[in-house]
């Protein structure tokens, strides 16, 4: 059984621009958290399902606009902004022979294709490098004869101090011999001292 794989075109018109985002919480007089858009420290519960705001904003004549809403009754006092992050969309791309994997440099850091194999007509592609990279790339895909070949599947994590990519590009009996990665979206993330902000 084969499957053509998801063929998109390498000429995105969005290359080369930036979307911000923002991540922040809610929390009313007594402290307590009413909404937050980040990952929640153990223990701690919104009153308002984490999924329920975004940090993504709207470009409105150049400037980022956030919006977010929530019921007069939870009696919003403080909006705490907890992280800033841009992502740039970007046209690196570096070449891969798949019969002599090398180390490959991207934003200063040096990264390792750890897995190259064909499962089930799935290829299965591991890269990873050393820590969290204040500049990353959000994900990974391939380029092969010049199109853009996104993947089906795709997981970062952190593991034994290393940012792991796990992509899955279904529909191949073979792996290519040459291709190029490219990095999906570039991320800048700045962890920030919480800056809280009153509300009337």
């Amino acid at each position: 059984m084969s499957a053509d794989p998801l063929l998109l075109d390498t000429h995105y018109a969005f290359f080369g621009k930036m979307r911000s985002k923002i991540e922040f919480a809610i929390r009313n007089e007594a402290g307590q958290l009413i909404i937050r858009t980040k990952y929640l420290p153990e223990g701690e519960r919104p009153m308002i399902n984490i999924h329920s705001s975004s940090g993504r904003g709207t470009d409105v004549l150049g400037e980022m606009i956030y919006t977010t809403s929530v019921p007069r009754h939870t009696k919003p006092a403080t909006f705490e902004v907890l992280e800033m992050k841009a992502d740039v969309f970007d046209l690196y791309e570096t070449e891969v022979n798949a019969a002599q994997l090398q180390p490959f440099q991207f934003e200063n850091e040096t990264y390792i294709i750890d897995a190259l194999e064909i499962k089930q007509d799935i290829l299965h592609l591991q890269i990873s490098t050393e820590g969290e990279p204040e500049v990353r790339a959000s994900s990974w895909e391939m380029v092969i004869n010049d199109r853009l070949i996104a993947s089906d599947r795709a997981n970062v994590d952190f593991i034994n101090n290393r940012t792991v990519y796990k992509l899955q590009f279904d529909g191949y009996e073979q792996i290519p011999s040459t291709f190029k990665l490219v990095p999906v979206t570039v991320e800048i993330k700045k962890q920030l001292e919480p800056i809280v902000l009153e509300l009337d």
